[in-house]
């Protein structure tokens, strides 16, 4: 009932909304695949921009299985039509930039013009990953060098936390960061 309820009244506010935008991101977390969509319009009535997730289900690894994604999430919607005047995504994997918009436009989800944006996150972790791997190195298998060291501190915590549940004290001593 409860999500009923949210996609009514999200369509009720999606009567007024001018220019319809939508954001979106791959992701897998252990082991659990999940592609959340959000959307941003411009509400006439209240005079700025709104925005709500419609939802984190998952999806295919290529631009067209997300874009089908897409599809399956704003068919919710049964009194609204959505259709979207841009896009913001990240640039790795499948489900991004011109692939996918070209993707939604095979499924007349997209108004004529339509606006890309990708993610400026990942540009701006540049500034820093460059000069890092200049003094540290590159890494990546068969490398040695703190690059990789790192990658393997970090896994081998992983596992000891993993082991340390069955295993008392260590157990205790891993969660308490000792």
């Amino acid at each position: 009932d409860g999500t009923r309820d949210s996609i009514l009244l999200l369509e009720k506010e999606l009567e007024d909304a001018d220019a319809i935008f939508l954001a979106c991101d791959k992701g897998n977390r252990k082991g659990i695949a999940h592609f959340p969509k959000v959307i941003s319009w411009w509400s006439k009535k209240k005079g700025y921009v709104r925005s709500a997730c419609i939802d984190a289900d998952g999806s295919g690894s290529t631009s067209e299985k997300c874009a089908e994604a897409i599809e399956l999430s704003v068919k919710k919607f049964r009194n609204t039509t959505i259709v979207f005047r841009g896009q913001c995504t990240d640039s790795g994997g499948g489900g991004v930039l011109q692939s996918l918009a070209d993707a939604l436009k095979q499924l007349n989800l997209t108004a004529e013009e339509y606006a890309i944006a990708n993610c400026t996150l990942h540009a701006l972790q540049i500034t820093f990953a460059n000069p890092v791997k200049e003094v540290f190195g590159e890494g990546g298998l068969g490398r040695r060098n703190v690059m990789q060291l790192i990658h393997f501190v970090g896994g081998m915590l992983i596992r000891l936390r993993n082991i340390s549940k069955s295993i008392g004290t260590l157990g205790f001593f891993l969660r308490q960061g000792v």
